[in-house]
Formats: C-alpha cells, sequence, structure tokens
C-alpha cells in the first residue's frame, strides 16, 4: 500500500503525489465520488508493477 495526496485533475484522470515523491495518474473513475486537490489517499498498489512515462506526453 502506499500513500499520496490528490495533486490536480487532468481530464479524466487524477494525479497523485505519492510519499516517495513519485508522481502517479490514474483514471478518476476509480475514486469515489467527492474527491478533491488535497485529499490524502491509499492506494493498495505495489510500485513494482509500474512504468515511468513522460507527464507531459500523457496530456498532450
Amino acid at each position: 500500500m502506499i500513500k499520496g495526496i490528490i495533486d490536480r485533475f487532468e481530464n479524466d484522470k487524477v494525479v497523485i503525489e505519492f510519499e516517495d515523491l513519485k508522481i502517479g495518474v490514474l483514471p478518476k473513475n476509480i475514486f469515489k465520488k467527492g474527491i478533491k486537490e488535497g485529499d490524502e489517499v491509499t492506494l493498495n498498489i505495489d510500485t513494482k508493477h509500474t512504468k515511468n512515462i513522460d507527464i507531459d506526453e500523457l496530456f498532450k
């Protein structure tokens, strides 16, 4: 499990800053309604199974 804070919303995606200072981008529809910027979230994911992306390319 990893903790993070909702940084911002971009289109249908949520940008999260994790406690290890990494940034994550996840679909908005996996979160409960009413989340907002600054909310703390705990996700049951293992960062070993993630990949590095260019965040600027993602939102073009």
